[in-house]
């Protein structure tokens, strides 16, 4: 259970708690003005890190519980949850 309430904190955290929302953008924006410098192409993968459920979900496991196993299964989870939303919102339109 303690898995599932770590995928359903970070989907919210990531994607649906909108007072979070323009701290998120602005913090993307950031980033994007310092990938144009050169020499920091590799702001990239932190703009994917910081903007992903599933990989948020599974690092954020993995320094909780020091398990791999159950840091893959909450990234698994936080996809499947999140799939299931966007149908949700989305495929009945």
């Amino acid at each position: 259970m303690e898995l599932l309430y770590i995928s359903a904190v970070t989907l919210l955290a990531v994607k649906y708690f909108s007072p979070l929302e323009p701290v998120r953008q602005w913090v993307v924006t950031k980033l994007v003005r310092l990938m144009l410098k050169p020499r920091f192409g590799w702001v990239d993968k932190v703009i994917t890190l910081i903007t992903c459920p599933m990989c948020v979900s599974f690092w954020s496991t993995l320094l909780i519980t020091h398990s791999l196993g159950k840091a893959a299964v909450v990234a698994i989870l936080t996809r499947i949850i999140d799939l299931i939303i966007e149908y949700l919102q989305y495929g009945n339109k």
